[in-house]
């Protein structure tokens, strides 16, 4: 039973699932990637057809929530409509997913000290030829904690931290975006990609084939549908809006970046260089410099809260129907299942030992749970609709296409977004537990 002071707006999925979508990687992209390798135009076009293919998919997951408004998201879809063991292997692969994100974002605020010159001191050991410093595991482990104890603490707080996280968000990337604009060396910068780069379809299929990393998090509002008023419609439009949303704060970093450091410029830095702060820096100063922390700072820590609400969400779905143990979903007097809080917050708090480098590894990996998902709900969708009315769905059809060819880029060669090894092994690994730890649930659910 919900306590009543639970029960949000709808808007609320909107600020949970694009404080999921933009984190660190926004802000660092267009210097890494976007801008010096994939080209302006191109990025651009990417983004825009990323976008779109996501929110096709999303179209079948809003078909479902109407069906199954119960917390679970695409692991309740699935259980529903093809069992427990379909269910177990989408559970398990997207509540990694899930889960790898949180630490993701704990050690990119690190990442930000560092840019802003509080280098760390004591290390410790190095993975994969990383150094890993005690300062950065310290950091990391304050920022999960504090959502641990934020989530602890009530469903209706982690929210309002959440949308206090996204207007900063939102406000920072908005101001240097609209200011930045109309200004002569904005355009001359920005021509400069235009006058040194070229259209090109591989170049655009590299983004088109990191849409589901990118846009991860549109799904997260289908786990809190039982603490929003259930208004379809408004749910839906909420949902494809946190996708554009997203689209744009991408194209607005982006842009910003390319106003104040012309093409030349970036070419000539070195990895140390990040463009989007020596741009604002160049326009504004150090006021730039703090705003634009503050929004990367708002970025980092909504994705850490709002994954840590959906992550607990699907666990508790797990353990509702006695495939995650049962005794995880006891409540607190918050109405909260703190075992599963705790237990996620643990599991978080491991990670960052293994340093920024080794944990891509293991995230690299997680993205094959949130095409898993994507696949899982386009294949239900296309069931349902066809024992509701009988007709063919054209739109999950293409869904199932779309998500089988996003599946194959992870595992192709000669695809740009192709696992590395040691995130194959990571898969593998994941993999064998599930089987051990699925074998032991079904043994125990006839016990």
């Amino acid at each position: 039973m919900q306590h009543s002071s639970t029960i949000q707006s709808p808007t609320t999925i909107f600020f949970l699932c694009l404080g999921c979508i933009i984190g660190w990687g926004a802000f660092v992209l267009p210097h890494t990637l976007f801008l010096p390798q994939i080209g302006l135009l191109n990025s651009l076009i990417g983004l825009s057809l990323g976008a779109i293919l996501i929110g096709i998919i999303a179209k079948d997951y809003m078909f479902l929530l109407a069906r199954f408004p119960q917390v679970g998201g695409e692991f309740l879809f699935t259980l529903r409509i093809l069992g427990r063991t379909h269910a177990f292997i989408c559970g398990w692969f997207l509540s990694l997913a899930y889960l790898c994100i949180i630490p993701l974002n704990a050690t990119a605020l690190p990442l930000l000290a560092h840019s802003f010159g509080l280098r760390p001191h004591i290390a410790l050991y190095s993975i994969d030829s990383h150094q890993v410093y005690a300062e950065d595991i310290a950091l990391s482990l304050i920022a999960v904690l504090m959502a641990c104890v934020t989530n602890l603490c009530g469903i209706r707080y982690a929210f309002v931290l959440q949308k206090a996280l996204i207007v900063l968000l939102v406000g920072s990337v908005c101001f240097f975006f609209l200011t930045m604009s109309f200004n002569a060396q904005s355009l001359a910068n920005l021509l400069s990609y235009a006058d040194s780069q070229s259209l090109s379809l591989a170049s655009i299929l590299v983004i088109v084939a990191l849409a589901p990393w990118l846009y991860v998090g549109f799904d997260c509002g289908v786990q809190i549908i039982q603490d929003v008023r259930n208004n379809p419609r408004k749910i839906t439009l909420f949902t494809i809006g946190a996708i554009i949303a997203g689209f744009l704060l991408y194209v607005f970093v982006l842009l910003f970046t390319a106003y104040g450091v012309s093409y030349e410029t970036l070419r000539a830095s070195d990895t140390s260089f990040w463009a989007s702060l020596e741009s604002v820096r160049g326009y504004f100063g150090t006021f730039g410099s703090v705003v634009l922390a503050l929004g990367v700072f708002g970025a980092i820590t909504s994705g850490i809260n709002g994954f840590f609400i959906t992550t607990t969400k699907v666990l508790y779905a797990m353990s509702l129907h006695r495939i995650f143990p049962a005794t995880m979903r006891t409540k607190n007097r918050f109405d909260i299942p703190y075992k599963i809080v705790c237990f996620v917050g643990l599991a978080s708090c491991v990670l960052p030992f293994f340093g920024r480098q080794g944990l891509l590894y293991v995230v690299d990996m997680s993205s094959v749970g949130i095409i898993v998902a994507f696949l899982y709900v386009s294949v239900i969708a296309f069931i349902v609709k066809w024992r509701e009315s009988k007709y063919v769905s054209f739109l999950s059809i293409l869904n199932i296409f779309i998500s089988s060819v996003f599946f194959t880029l992870l595992f192709f060669p000669f695809s740009p977004a192709v696992l590395k090894t040691p995130s194959l092994i990571a898969l593998g690994i994941w993999s064998a537990c599930g089987i051990v730890f699925f074998g032991y649930a079904m043994q125990n659910d006839k016990a």
